[in-house]
C-alpha cells in the first residue's frame, strides 16, 4: 500500500480518468523514459483497476495472469481502512 501511496502522491499526473471501451483500466507506456498514463474509467471499479495497473508499471516483466492472481490476493487483504486512504488520495489527484 505504501507504493501505491507514493504513486498516488508523487505522480499523480500518470493518473487520468476518463470513459473507456471494454476495460476498466489501462496502462500505457511510450519506451523505457517516455510518458506513462494509468487510465481509469470512473464508471468502473476504481481500486482494483489501480491497483491491476500499478502492478503492470512496477512488474513489467510479469504475465497477465501473475498480475491478476496478485491483484485479487491485494483486494482481499485490503481492509475497509486503506480502501478509504487510497480513495482519498486519488480523489487529491484531480
Amino acid at each position: 500500500m505504501r507504493r501505491l501511496k507514493y504513486l498516488l502522491r508523487h505522480h499523480s499526473k500518470w493518473i487520468v480518468i476518463k470513459k473507456l471501451r471494454g476495460a476498466c483500466a489501462i496502462y500505457e507506456t511510450e519506451g523505457v523514459n517516455g510518458p506513462i498514463h494509468i487510465i481509469l474509467d470512473p464508471r468502473k471499479e476504481l481500486i482494483s483497476g489501480l491497483i491491476h495497473e500499478a502492478l503492470h508499471h512496477w512488474h513489467p516483466d510479469w504475465s497477465e495472469k501473475k498480475v491478476e492472481r496478485n491483484e485479487t490476493c491485494i483486494m482481499n487483504a485490503l481492509t475497509p481502512k486503506q480502501a478509504k486512504n487510497v480513495i482519498k488520495e486519488l480523489a487529491k489527484c484531480f
